[in-house]
């Protein structure tokens, strides 16, 4: 189920819709056929649980990463694809360590990485700082220069 909609579908196909029902039945097979199938080994391994606890943080910081590099770059080319993805593994995995924990458990569940905490806060606060001068600043915070005003267009794929 899940090959026939990686295959099948294509970017005229209503999503979401119907048509959704074939790949979320198909994830859901996969986890109920459990740990002892050929497909339970690739499920249940240091990696994909790895992948399971950075999902959340995936999940946030993509986007604005891929809206980032649209803006600066353009068209994006393989390597760029690839640096996206190797940026949001590493930004995705910088915070499950150290913005998770101070939301599970407050400043406290990071046990002396305080210099750590502060020194990301520091690398975030001059990436937001610099990244206007980068983009040739924010004209009309909401107007994009031209050839840029259609950037989520562009990352459909994704």
């Amino acid at each position: 189920m899940l090959g026939l909609s990686i295959f099948l579908y294509s970017k005229a196909t209503p999503f979401p819709s119907y048509t959704a029902l074939l790949p979320t039945l198909g994830t859901a097979l996969c986890i109920y056929a459990g740990r002892d199938t050929f497909l339970g080994f690739f499920l249940d391994n240091k990696i994909s649980r790895y992948i399971g606890d950075i999902s959340y943080s995936l999940y946030l910081v993509h986007w604005p990463i891929i809206v980032f590099a649209v803006l600066i770059f353009g068209e994006l080319g393989l390597i760029h694809n690839a640096s996206i993805i190797a940026l949001t593994f590493a930004l995705a995995a910088l915070s499950y360590r150290y913005i998770e924990p101070l939301l599970k458990g407050g400043i406290k569940a990071l046990k002396g990485t305080r210099r750590n905490f502060f020194a990301a806060a520091l690398a975030a606060s001059l990436f937001i700082i610099i990244s206007p001068f980068m983009t040739s600043g924010w004209p009309g915070r909401s107007d994009f220069p031209a050839g840029v005003s259609s950037a989520a267009d562009r990352t459909a794929c994704y």
